[in-house]
């Protein structure tokens, strides 16, 4: 629903777009429905735990078949958008195959990621991995935009799967860290207010000092949880703040100082729209 009504808004305001991102008629929501619905009969039928195997051998299939054929010449190359649907829309029906590798490697991420963990050492450990991690596939990316070719977000080939996923990892470790030395600052400095995502657990116990009140209180001033709360609100607010952007702003001959006032003001609006919601205890859906 929300790919067809983006479509509609789309053509009835004649709002800039480029064909080649993802086709003439197909956009990121087409994408992210059919990413997972892919996706969940895949896990219907194979175990959770050995999605990021299954993920990169769809991944190097893909990129396999993009050399061995003719397909990345079409995809990159072929114009005739007029000859019919998978013509007109190639960008997006292809680069499936790369975003199902993604999500399933993310499912595997996400898993290991979410483990209880009791100990600092514990979460320590898991985001000294995912920095490892990181760089291990930022060298597989090296190695592959050498010999293969470089990245492309048109086709979503393995390097952009490559480069995709070392860079989350890159990023869910910075922000790991910034997390456990806001945990340890507020374990240290006894100032229960300081806002964490990250809680310690121990076995057959709450570790915790605080309270339920004073807990619920806490994770009210963390803005991680107020994104958490709207996931797919925040996502929606910010297309539609793209595009009020780039309808009201020139945003080709805007300064840099200019760019990044905008870009500012931008995140302000949405963070502050989310915080709002979750202040007032105010979660969205649409389904």
């Amino acid at each position: 629903a929300l790919g067809f009504a983006r479509f509609v808004s789309v053509k009835m305001t004649n709002y800039q777009e480029h064909v080649t991102e993802y086709g003439v008629h197909w956009n990121f929501f087409f994408t992210l429905a059919t990413v997972r619905v892919l996706a969940s009969v895949l896990l219907t039928f194979l175990p959770a735990r050995q999605m990021w195997i299954l993920g990169l051998v769809i991944g190097m299939f893909y990129q396999f078949i993009l050399e061995a054929t003719e397909l990345k010449v079409f995809i990159m190359h072929n114009n005739d958008r007029e000859k019919d649907f998978l013509h007109a829309n190639k960008e997006g029906i292809f680069s499936l195959a790369g975003y199902v590798a993604i999500y399933l490697i993310g499912v595997q991420i996400g898993l290991y990621v979410m483990q209880p963990r009791s100990r600092v050492s514990e979460w320590l450990t898991m985001l000294l991995n995912l920095f490892l991690g990181s760089l291990v596939l930022f060298g597989c990316l090296h190695i592959c935009q050498n010999l293969v070719e470089p990245v492309s977000r048109r086709s979503a080939n393995f390097p952009f799967v490559l480069w995709t996923v070392a860079q989350s990892l890159y990023f869910l470790s910075c922000l790991g860290l910034a997390d456990m030395v806001l945990l340890f600052s507020k374990r240290t400095s006894g100032c229960h207010a300081i806002p964490s995502s990250l809680n310690l657990y121990k076995k057959g116990a709450d570790s915790d000092e605080l309270s339920s009140k004073e807990r619920g209180e806490t994770e009210r001033l963390c803005f991680i949880q107020a994104v958490s709360r709207n996931q797919l609100l925040f996502f929606l607010l910010a297309n539609l703040m793209t595009g009020l952007t780039n309808s009201l702003v020139d945003t080709l001959s805007c300064s840099s100082s200019f760019s990044v006032c905008v870009l500012l003001l931008y995140m302000f609006i949405n963070c502050l729209v989310m915080y709002v919601l979750h202040l007032c205890g105010i979660t969205v859906k649409f389904w």
